[in-house]
């Protein structure tokens, strides 16, 4: 079994790569995604991620865990399945899922 130190070294790579799709998305630079800059999320998710485009509309909705129709920089590697060992990620998660 490999450590949590070894998974975050291992998740660095990936971090660095969601940091900067996430930057790439935050428009404004407030640290949130919000529904205006979601469109940009949504074209993305439809040309290339996610087929049907049913689940493509939906996908955002799902990264913003905690309803306030923003996806912060935490809940964007939630998403992405980085930091998912973060507990108060971890927890967040888990009710969003069970909702």
């Amino acid at each position: 079994l490999k450590s949590i130190s070894d998974v975050s070294v291992i998740n660095q790579p990936a971090r660095k790569i969601i940091d900067w799709k996430f930057n790439r998305l935050d428009l404004n630079r407030d640290g949130k995604i919000s529904a205006q800059e979601m469109r940009n999320l949504r074209r993305m998710v439809h040309s290339a991620i996610i087929q049907p485009t049913s689940c493509a509309d939906r996908f955002p909705k799902y990264c913003d865990l905690d309803h306030d129709r923003k996806i912060s920089r935490s809940e964007w590697a939630v998403c992405m399945g980085v930091d998912i060992n973060n507990f108060q990620l971890q927890k967040i998660l888990t009710q969003h899922w069970m909702e």
